[in-house]
């Protein structure tokens, strides 16, 4: 979610992109080929387990979005100013607070694992 709330501040090599757009090619197919070997039944959308896992998710996702609006009010309230000799480090870094940063550090990876065990409490992977 990060990434399209924010302007980009660096270029981003072709390299780095290709890379994310196969990663995410690969996970999605093995996803799916483990989801369609699975055999489902029609109550199994109604055990709690199921629910266990949507809760999750949805948390996850919550979580991972907030901390991502956080990340980027963030970045927007600091300088866009490159580190000069003789500056400090701290005036072009900052920071988060409030939410699941007063808990840890990277909010935004704890969401986003709460996310993926929840999909897989889910889909009983």
């Amino acid at each position: 979610v990060f990434p399209m709330m924010m302007p980009s501040m660096a270029p981003t090599s072709i390299v780095t992109v290709l890379a994310a757009i196969l990663f995410n090619v690969m996970n999605g197919f093995v996803n799916g080929m483990s989801l369609a070997s699975e055999t489902y039944q029609d109550d199994d959308y109604l055990s709690p387990t199921f629910f266990l896992g949507v809760l999750l998710l949805v948390g996850g996702f919550s979580l991972n979005v907030d901390c991502d609006m956080r990340l980027a009010s963030l970045k927007r309230r600091l300088p866009m100013h490159k580190q000069t000799e003789g500056s400090s480090p701290a005036s072009c870094y900052g920071i988060p607070t409030g939410g699941l940063f007063e808990l840890v550090s990277c909010g935004n990876y704890f969401g986003e694992s709460m996310e993926w065990i929840g999909f897989a409490v889910m889909a009983r992977t």
